[in-house]
């Protein structure tokens, strides 16, 4: 990506103002932290947390012990649709 985005600039220079290259790597940052399971097993913990007595939300629990990085063990939670 970050390629075509010199491509891009260099095509159209007005492209520059957009800082595009930033834009990639914040995404690139972003994408790769939300692939890091373990991130995200601490976040749905606080989350949890956060909406623990909430009645309109439900949040799995997670079992930390069984977490990776590439994996991320939660309850089952069993819903009926109405």
């Amino acid at each position: 990506m970050y390629i075509i985005v010199k491509l891009i600039i260099i095509i159209i220079s007005s492209f520059k103002r957009f800082k595009l290259e930033d834009i990639i790597s914040e995404y690139e940052r972003s994408i790769l932290n939300k692939l890091d399971l373990l991130k995200e097993t601490s976040n749905t913990i606080k989350l949890r947390n956060n909406f623990k007595n909430s009645k309109i939300l439900y949040i799995p629990k997670v079992y930390p012990n069984f977490c990776k990085k590439i994996f991320i063990t939660m309850e089952t939670v069993y819903t009926v649709c109405q």
